[in-house]
């Protein structure tokens, strides 16, 4: 949480929240909601950090797409109990 806490803040870019995620994720998780949560936005993150091919005009998600995935994702957190 303190990860989804920092890219909502900027304190880190989209690859770096990706990159974090994806080590949480490398851990067992016995909450497979969480896990599945997490999963969700490292798929985000992965998106918006994706190269395109020039063609593409738009973007396959936007960083504000990601921003509000990732306050909903947090609140779901924490309605699971997880705090930051």
């Amino acid at each position: 949480m303190k990860t989804m806490k920092a890219y909502l803040n900027e304190s880190i870019n989209v690859y770096e929240y990706g990159y974090r995620i994806a080590e949480l994720l490398n851990k067992p998780f016995d909450d497979k909601k969480a896990q599945r949560i997490l999963q969700q936005r490292c798929e985000d993150a992965a998106l918006l950090n994706a190269k395109r091919p020039p063609e593409y005009q738009k973007p396959y998600i936007t960083t504000a797409e990601v921003k509000q995935r990732t306050s909903q994702a947090l609140g779901e957190l924490e309605l699971l109990g997880y705090q930051a």
